[in-house]
C-alpha cells in the first residue's frame, strides 16, 4: 500500500500536490482542533514534506505557512484552548522556524539529488551525455516507435587517428579536440536529438522522427561543418560513422546500437572519414562520397 501511495504521488503534477497538501493540513488542523489533550503539530510534517521535495522551495513555504496558521488558530480557539494570548503566537512562530528549516533542507536534498543523477548521465570532459543517458533515451525512442510506428535514425562515430593526438600532443590536446567535436555536433543537430560520448573517441547521436531521405543531406552537412570547425581550430582529425535509419524498431537498444556500430567498422576498414548509411531493414546505401584529403597540421 505504501508502494503504490509513493506511486500515486510521484506521477502527479506540481498543483495537484499542492492542492493534496493544502487538503491536507486542513484535515490534520480539523482533526486537531476537536481531539483534546494531544497536539498534532508533528502531523503537519507530512504535507510539508509532500510539496517541499518533489515541487519546491514555494509550495513548501506555503504549506509551512498555513501549517502555523492552523495552530495557532487551533490553540486559539480549540477544544483545548491556551489561557495565555501570548502563547500561542510564541507556540507557532517556533513551529515557523521549525517548518522553514525543513523546508530548507528538503529542498537542498532534492537539489543534491538531481545533481548526483545530472552527473551520473554526463560525461565529465565534453559535458555531453554518457552511455548510461543515451542508452535510456535510445530505450524510450525504441518504445515510441512501437507504439507509434515513427522512424527514426542512429549515427555512431569514430574519430580517426584520434590516439595520435593524445600520443604526440598530450592527452589535454585530446580532451580539447573532444570539446570541439561535442561542440561543433551539438551546434549542427535539432534541439530533439540526443548526442552522447559512449566511449573514448565514439559518440553516438539519436535522431528521433527522421526519415531515410533527410539522412544524408544532414549528416553531409554535419560532416562538412565538423570538419570545417575542427580545422579552424588547428586539428586534421576525421571522423567514420555509421548511420542506421530506421523504419521500424529492433528486438532492443543493443540491437539498434550493433547495427551502427558495425557499419561505422565496415566504413571505416574502407576509409577514413567516410559516412555509410543503411536502411533497416532493407539493404545498405552506397557511402557518401570521400572528402578531399588535407595535409595534418600541427594544433594551434
Amino acid at each position: 500500500m505504501m508502494i503504490a501511495a509513493l506511486g500515486f504521488f510521484r506521477h502527479r503534477s506540481p498543483i495537484t500536490l499542492t492542492c493534496i497538501a493544502i487538503a491536507l493540513v486542513g484535515l490534520i488542523s480539523i482533526v486537531d482542533y476537536l481531539l483534546p489533550g494531544f497536539s498534532l503539530a508533528v502531523f503537519y510534517l507530512i504535507p510539508i514534506a509532500l510539496v517541499a521535495g518533489p515541487v519546491g522551495a514555494r509550495a513548501g513555504t506555503l504549506v509551512a505557512a498555513l501549517s502555523v496558521v492552523a495552530l495557532i488558530y487551533v490553540d486559539i480557539n480549540g477544544v483545548q484552548a491556551r489561557p495565555d494570548a501570548l502563547t500561542p503566537w510564541w507556540n507557532g512562530g517556533i513551529h515557523l522556524v521549525f517548518y522553514g528549516v525543513v523546508v530548507f533542507l528538503l529542498v537542498t536534498l532534492r537539489q543534491e539529488m538531481e545533481r548526483e543523477e545530472a552527473n551520473a548521465r554526463t560525461d565529465p570532459v565534453t559535458s555531453a551525455g554518457n552511455r548510461r543517458a543515451f542508452f535510456e533515451h535510445l530505450t524510450a525512442e525504441l518504445d515510441r516507435a512501437r507504439r507509434y510506428h515513427t522512424p527514426f535514425a542512429l549515427a555512431l562515430l569514430d574519430l580517426d587517428d584520434f590516439k595520435s593526438v593524445n600520443d604526440y600532443w598530450g592527452h589535454d590536446a585530446g580532451d580539447r579536440l573532444l570539446r570541439i567535436i561535442v561542440d561543433a555536433l551539438s551546434a549542427n543537430l535539432r534541439a530533439a536529438d540526443r548526442l552522447a560520448r559512449i566511449g573514448g573517441d565514439e559518440f553516438a547521436i539519436l535522431l528521433p522522427q527522421t526519415t531515410e531521405q533527410d539522412l544524408e543531406p544532414m549528416f553531409e552537412k554535419l560532416r562538412l561543418e565538423v570538419d570545417k570547425i575542427v580545422r579552424g581550430e588547428g586539428y586534421t582529425t576525421t571522423f567514420s560513422c555509421g548511420v542506421v535509419g530506421f523504419r521500424a524498431a529492433p528486438e532492443s537498444a543493443s540491437a539498434a546500437l550493433s547495427l551502427a556500430d558495425d557499419l561505422m567498422y565496415e566504413q571505416k576498414r574502407a576509409g577514413k572519414g567516410l559516412i555509410r548509411l543503411q536502411r533497416w531493414p532493407v539493404e545498405a546505401a552506397p557511402a557518401i562520397a570521400e572528402p578531399a584529403r588535407v595535409p595534418r597540421e600541427s594544433p594551434a
